[in-house]
C-alpha cells in the first residue's frame, strides 16, 4: 500500500508541475509579470513553509510510533527470559509450562512478522495455548516458600507479558491520517502548480522538478511504512524474540 501510495503522490505533483506549465500558455503575460510572480512566490512560500510543518510532524510522530514498537519487543524479549527463569525455579513441575511458553512466543512471533493479513476474529495475541499457559501456571503447586514466591513473581511477569502483548495488538491498527496526508498532498499539488507556472520549460528544470516530487513521494511512503513496523520493506527486527526463545527451557 506505501508504494502505490507514494506512486500516486508522485503521479499527482508531477501532474501538477506539467499543468502549470500548460496553464502558463493561456495565463496573459501581464498576469506574469514580475510583480506577479513575486505574489506568487510569496503565497507559495507560505504554502511550503504550512506543508514541511505538517510533513515533519507526519514523520516524526510515524517514527516514535515506530521506536515504541520496537521498545514493547525488546521488552517482551526480556521478560520471557525472565519469566523462564522464574519458572526454573518453581521446579520440574514447571517445565511443561515453560514449554507452552516457548511454543506460545513462537506463534506470536510467527503471526506477527507475516505477511500474511492476520483475521479480525483472531488476534495475534490471542491462542488456546496462551489461555493454557496461564491456567497451569496458576495451577502450580509450589511446595517451598521459594517457589511459592517464585510463582508469584511469575504471575505479575505473565501478566505484564501479556499487557504489552495486547498493546502491540491494539496499537498494530493505528495509521497516518488519511484527510492529513490529503491535505498534505493538496498543498504540495498547489506548489508544483506555481512552480509550473514561473519555470522556463526546458529539461534541466523539469528533472529538478521531477525529482523534488520524487523526494516527497518518499516522504510520504516513509510516513507509511513507518506505521506498519512488522510488514512491509522498513520493520522491527524479530531477532531479539528468536534470539529470546531459542534460550527458552533450558
Amino acid at each position: 500500500m506505501s508504494t502505490a501510495v507514494g506512486i500516486v503522490v508522485f503521479a499527482c505533483l508531477a501532474g501538477g508541475m506539467l499543468l502549470g506549465m500548460h496553464l502558463r500558455r493561456f495565463i496573459p503575460k501581464h498576469h506574469l509579470n514580475d510583480e506577479s510572480a513575486d505574489v506568487i512566490k510569496l503565497a507559495t512560500g507560505i504554502i511550503g513553509t504550512m506543508a514541511a510543518l505538517l510533513l515533519s510532524l507526519q514523520l516524526g510522530t510515524a517514527w516514535s510510533s515506530f521506536e515504541t514498537r520496537k521498545t514493547e519487543v525488546t521488552d517482551i524479549s526480556a521478560k520471557i527470559l525472565l519469566l523462564d527463569r522464574t519458572l526454573a525455579s518453581c521446579g520440574s513441575e514447571a517445565q511443561p509450562v515453560r514449554d507452552l511458553l516457548r511454543s506460545e512466543m513462537t506463534r506470536v512471533v510467527g503471526a506477527l512478522w507475516s505477511d500474511e493479513p492476520k483475521p479480525a476474529s483472531q488476534p495475534v495475541a490471542f491462542s488456546s495455548a496462551g489461555q493454557l499457559f496461564y491456567d497451569r501456571l496458576v495451577n502450580l503447586s509450589p511446595s517451598t516458600e521459594a517457589q511459592r514466591s517464585a510463582k508469584s513473581h511469575a504471575l505479575d511477569l505473565a501478566f505484564a507479558l501479556g499487557q504489552t502483548r495486547w498493546l502491540i495488538v491494539a496499537q498494530e491498527s493505528s495509521y497516518a491520517s488519511r484527510p492529513v496526508l490529503g491535505v498534505l498532498l493538496a498543498w504540495l499539488a498547489v506548489i508544483f502548480i506555481c512552480f509550473g507556472l514561473l519555470s522556463p520549460r526546458n529539461a534541466t528544470v523539469m528533472c529538478a522538478l521531477m525529482i523534488c516530487a520524487a523526494t516527497m513521494a518518499g516522504a510520504f511512503f516513509l510516513i507509511l511504512e513507518l506505521y506498519s513496523p512488522f510488514t512491509g520493506l522498513i520493520r522491527v527486527s524479530s531477532e531479539p524474540l528468536r534470539a529470546a526463545i531459542v534460550l527458552l527451557g533450558h
